[in-house]
This record gives structure tokens, sequence and C-alpha cells, in this order.
């Protein structure tokens, strides 16, 4: 798995698509950079699936998944592998957003501050990843078994 690397945005959460009619636009891509494939469609259908409550929606998960294999063919991985690489993103998220906080690696106040509220917030974020990944591996094994 670790050898597969594609080019990718690496932070195609909703918030930065932008819609012109109905053609999406990309914005914000200071994260772009290579990644996993899997790992990438995977956190790609997390983003696409969240519901109001800040859960997974499991039928928006699901046909997310199921949908790009649909298109692109089966996805045959050890998802328990594939999901752990979703603790490295957050972990070096947050690396960058305490050098930010710690004044390491920003240009004024609002950046530090910026940095400040990502610490906590990505904090969380691991913590919330640690309680759904085993319920998405679970889904993910059970999509090609339907």
């Amino acid at each position: 798995m670790a050898t597969e690397r594609v080019f990718s945005h690496r932070d195609l959460d909703p918030k930065n698509v932008m819609w012109k009619q109905e053609n999406p636009i990309i914005i914000d891509w200071e994260s772009t950079g290579d990644i996993n494939p899997k790992h990438d469609l995977i956190e790609t259908a997390v983003y696409w699936s969240m519901n109001e409550s800040g859960g997974i929606d499991k039928g928006k998960f699901q046909a997310f998944v199921g949908g790009y294999q649909e298109r692109y063919g089966i996805v045959d991985a050890d998802w328990r592998i594939v999901l752990e690489h979703g603790y490295l993103s957050k972990l070096d998220w947050l690396e960058y957003s305490l050098k930010r906080s710690l004044q390491i690696e920003c240009t004024d106040d609002s950046e530090q501050e910026m940095g400040t509220k990502h610490v906590a917030g990505t904090i969380n974020a691991l913590k919330e990843y640690e309680e759904m990944v085993s319920v998405l591996e679970t889904w993910l094994n059970n999509i090609n078994e339907a």
C-alpha cells in the first residue's frame, strides 16, 4: 500500500468545492500532494458523508464508495491498513498547526491564533476518528458482499 501513490487535492471536503451552476470549482489547494489512492477515496467518502450532527451517514458513505467502484472497479484492500493512514494525515495537520500555534511557522498573530484553534480541533478529530475506524471497516468489508 505504501508504494501506491497518486497526486491529489488531499482535502476534498465539501467546504473546498464551490459550485457554478452544476460545475464544481475546487478551492484551497494548500494540502495538495501525493497520497495513497485508497486512503484518498475513504477520506473523501467520509467528508461527503457527514451529516448535520457530525456523524457519518452510512447510506451516503456506502453510496460514495459503491459509486466509485461501479465506475473504476472493485477496490481490493485491507481496509484496516487504509483506515490507519487516516491517523497519519491528521497527525501531519496537527504538526503543522502546532508549528503555527508556537510561532515556528507563521507570519502574524492571526495565523498563530488559527494554528492554536486548529490544534484543539485536530485533537478532537483524532478522538472522533478513533471511534469511527471499526464502524467504517465493517461497512467497507460489507460493501462488496451485498
